[in-house]
């Protein structure tokens, strides 16, 4: 009998080990809920509230996804998980507390405005550890990408950023989509209007909200330059973007930059 054990014991030594699957870099779960929770930009947050566990199945594998395996990632692919994580643990987050009904008069009623903690206080679990939508933002994107871009690609669930995509992203095509909504800002009038006649540009609060990540594109932070201020910062990436796209704008050196009230109502699809 004890010969019988140490054979089925040397047996169960010798089965393969299962391994973990990998993660998935295309995102299906995510681009599945796009698809389907979506219409013309916006999110159906009602009947998502209704059949969340789709969401819910991916949020848990941004969860469960290892450093170590995060690691081997591609620049490009740490980049879209990152803005996937946001937008799909943003969405998460408007459900929590949907329907929003706040009463500061400032913000819209149904404003994630109106929701104290959104950003800094809400946690969530990826790759095993704690964040917020604040810190995701400021001690992930930010801090290991330096890509302005990125900025246009996450959607704090409000109608003044760029629409939601009906996809997820993903790191083979990333940098050219990223291109793609950089032209999209350019060309929209809710980011980018001249007045010429009265000497102005008028910018999308997203501009004001983080001009230092617009600095090293345009060559500012050089040594032994001197800062310039956030202003002629952002302008100058506007306007090195519009030479870049073939669509060079001529501005008098005195040129007022003011930044358009953002709309923060929450970009639900039910009227």
């Amino acid at each position: 009998m004890r010969l019988i054990a140490k054979v089925i014991c040397l047996l169960m030594l010798m089965q393969p080990v299962a391994q973990a699957a990998a993660f998935d870099q295309s995102h299906q779960l995510f681009t599945d809920q796009l698809s389907k929770y979506m219409s013309r930009g916006l999110i159906h947050y009602e009947k998502l509230k209704e059949h969340p566990d789709g969401l819910d199945q991916y949020l848990v594998t941004l969860a469960n996804l290892t450093e170590d395996e995060y690691k081997n990632f591609s620049d490009s692919q740490k980049k879209a998980f990152w803005i996937n994580a946001y937008n799909a643990l943003t969405i998460k987050n408007v459900l929590t507390h949907y329907p929003i009904q706040g009463t500061l008069t400032w913000f819209p009623a149904s404003s994630i405005r109106q929701v104290v903690g959104f950003w800094d206080e809400d946690k969530f679990r990826v790759l095993g550890q704690d964040y917020t939508l604040y810190t995701i933002v400021h001690g992930r994107i930010r801090k290991d990408f330096r890509d302005p871009r990125m900025h246009f690609a996450i959607v704090p669930a409000s109608r003044g950023a760029l629409p939601l995509r009906y996809a997820a992203y993903v790191g083979e095509t990333l940098d050219e989509d990223l291109n793609g909504l950089t032209k999209k800002v350019i060309s929209d009038r809710k980011f980018v209007q001249f007045d010429d006649k009265a000497n102005e540009i008028r910018l999308s609060k997203i501009f004001a909200w983080f001009p230092l990540d617009f600095m090293a594109p345009v060559g500012f932070g050089k040594k032994r330059q001197l800062p310039p201020n956030d202003n002629a910062v952002v302008l100058d990436y506007v306007l090195k973007l519009l030479e870049s796209q073939g669509k060079p704008h001529e501005t008098k050196p005195d040129i007022q930059v003011i930044y358009q009230p953002y709309d923060w109502s929450l970009n639900d699809a039910r009227k």
